[in-house]
């Protein structure tokens, strides 16, 4: 396997994670929306996680474009 295959092959791998991240940041919106309730703080946290997971991605993303 070549560098571009690879680098392709993880830059796929890591935008899939990042879209499964942005449907659950959307999904629990919906969810709150609908219901019309407050977050706990549980929620909050795991909101939260997933955001910085979403940044982790991102910036992992970043080097694979930049060539790491």
């Amino acid at each position: 396997m070549d560098n571009q295959t690879r680098k392709d092959i993880q830059t796929a791998t890591w935008r899939i994670r990042r879209k499964l991240l942005d449907n659950t940041i959307e999904a629990l919106a919906d969810i709150v929306k609908d219901a019309d309730i407050n977050l706990t703080n549980d929620a909050i946290r795991a909101i939260d996680s997933i955001n910085t997971l979403r940044m982790d991605i991102d910036r992992r993303l970043y080097l694979i474009r930049e060539g790491e």
